[in-house]
C-alpha cells in the first residue's frame, strides 16, 4: 500500500488513530473515526474511515443566534 502520493506504507511510516466525533458517520460507526496518516517529509495524506461529515454537526436553523 501507499498514499495517493506514492509514499510507501509500511510499519513506521503510517499513523493510525482512532478519533471520537459526534458527526452522523461517526454515530453510525461507534461514535468515531479510523485516521490513517502518511509520515513522509512534508506528505499530507490523510483518511478516515468512515468519511466526515461536517454538515451533520451544524446546528438546526432555530438553535442560531439572529444577530
Amino acid at each position: 500500500m501507499q498514499c495517493r502520493l506514492g509514499h510507501p506504507w509500511r510499519p513506521g511510516t503510517v499513523v493510525i488513530e482512532w478519533q471520537q466525533c459526534e458527526c452522523a458517520t461517526a454515530k453510525q460507526a461507534r461514535g468515531g473515526h479510523i485516521q490513517v496518516r502518511c509520515t513522509a517529509p512534508r506528505c499530507m495524506e490523510q483518511w478516515e474511515k468512515p468519511r466526515h461529515d461536517p454538515v451533520s454537526l451544524r446546528r438546526p436553523e432555530h438553535y442560531r443566534n439572529s444577530h
